[in-house]
């Protein structure tokens, strides 16, 4: 690693104050709704943490533009049983006090497929955060979803960057949910066609394509961030060391980058943060317009292909990495202050 400080020692010395302090703080059953500010636009975050999920996550906690109302736990990178844990911790960790929901256990058809390959067996690198302030609100994601967009009039996003079962399900229970949300950005598929699970097929298309495939053909306004341009989200060792900074955000990204950069590679993909800046920092983003569908037969499962009989959503084909990186870099500052 080409890290001039030892991320284990910090991350260590940082565990022991913060497990201490949240030992002996009370754990809050759920969380109350959170207040909507009208000064900001209302999101719903459907994660699968995840290591770019959570750089997700705290970019939308640090954005003045948005505001997270309610996140869902999907299974996908891991496991629901972790992934749900770990939004829990991560909400808890960075201060986002809006409920967190857990989702579907499996996509709509078939079998889960995780990525413990490129998350850890956790999902989060093997970085154990504190005890969470709070439990899980009781209601299943897709109702927290469904009564999040009630109280936001219209008005709600969604972030989606897991696989889309808990949308997918949200709009099947509550079909007036359509014409409730103000838009969904979607990190999953490759319009292009440039995969990571198969040479056509990216990991939240395959995990679920009969969900993605619902998700946009529901009608609601759909912008879909793929795995052609997400997978030019590289940041690079020596760029991650530079924004790093004595705070609570570097225990997960000290942490993250000790166990899959280094040794074996000095670099990771943030897929997912680019779905955030999509809302916050549409300038990062290169967006056009088409028909987009996602395939489900044996052959060519989770494929995304650009057509002319699907609905119009609008999709992006490129990506400023620079100005990437100026967000994170404006991301990890105020985490320091």
């Amino acid at each position: 690693m080409r890290g001039k400080r030892t991320a284990s020692t910090l991350v260590a010395a940082v565990l022991f104050c913060l497990c201490a302090a949240a030992a002996a703080a009370p754990q809050k059953e759920g969380t109350a709704a959170v207040t909507w500010q009208r000064d900001k636009v209302p999101v719903f975050i459907d994660c699968d943490p995840g290591i770019d999920d959570t750089f997700a996550l705290a970019l939308a906690k640090k954005s003045p533009a948005l505001q997270v109302l309610g996140i869902g736990a999907v299974q996908g990178n891991v496991g629901l049983g972790r992934t749900g844990a770990n939004a829990l911790s991560i909400a808890s960790y960075i201060g986002l006090g809006c409920p967190v929901a857990l989702g579907a256990t499996y996509p709509l058809q078939g079998v889960p497929m995780g990525a413990a390959y490129a998350h850890g067996s956790d999902g989060m690198g093997g970085v154990a955060l504190p005890t969470p302030d709070r439990t899980f609100d009781r209601r299943p994601a897709w109702k927290l979803l469904y009564d999040t967009a009630k109280a936001c009039g219209g008005q709600l996003q969604v972030i989606a960057i897991g696989p889309l079962t808990n949308i997918a399900k949200a709009l099947e229970l509550y079909p007036d949910l359509k014409d409730m949300l103000a838009g969904i950005t979607v990190m999953g598929g490759s319009p292009t066609g440039l995969g990571n699970m198969t040479p056509s097929a990216e990991f939240n298309a395959f995990n679920d394509p009969w969900a993605m495939e619902a998700v946009l053909e529901s009608g609601v306004d759909i912008t879909v961030i793929g795995y052609d341009v997400t997978s030019q989200a590289v940041v690079q060792g020596d760029e991650l060391e530079a924004m790093i900074g004595d705070s609570r955000i570097p225990l997960l990204l000290n942490g993250m980058r000790r166990t899959f950069v280094g040794e074996e590679s000095d670099s990771k993909i943030l897929n997912d943060v680019l779905a955030v800046m999509a809302l916050t920092d549409p300038q990062v983003l290169t967006i056009e317009q088409g028909s987009l569908r996602c395939l489900t037969g044996r052959a060519d499962r989770g494929t995304t292909v650009l057509t002319d009989d699907g609905s119009p959503v609008r999709y992006a084909v490129g990506l400023d990495r620079e100005k990437m990186l100026d967000v994170l870099r404006r991301m990890c500052a105020d985490y320091q202050k």
